[in-house]
């Protein structure tokens, strides 16, 4: 899912987080907007993608319950998990 209002505190609250339960979660923005709402999306059990470390970022479903996760850039900062060499990243 794309987080809500770039991943901001004004929306991304716990219910509306927990209610979801995403796998994934991409936040648009220059910078981690909150770390409290990074800390709920992990907490709830997604991956977190922001396009300002990862680049464009493409989730594709056959619709079978597997994301196909696909990023333009690989990520280069030690304090955020490690992803696949190729960029993908298979959730299911």
């Amino acid at each position: 899912m794309k987080m809500d209002h770039h991943g901001k505190d004004t929306s991304n609250c716990k219910a509306f987080v927990e209610a979801l339960s995403p796998r994934a979660a991409v936040g648009l923005f220059d910078s981690i907007a909150s770390q409290t709402v990074s800390a709920r999306y992990l907490a709830s059990g997604a991956k977190i993608y922001y396009n300002f470390i990862d680049g464009a970022v493409r989730i594709s479903t056959s619709g079978d319950g597997t994301y196909d996760v696909q990023t333009q850039l690989l990520r280069d900062l030690p304090s955020l998990p490690e992803p696949p060499s190729d960029g993908h990243e298979i959730l299911s």
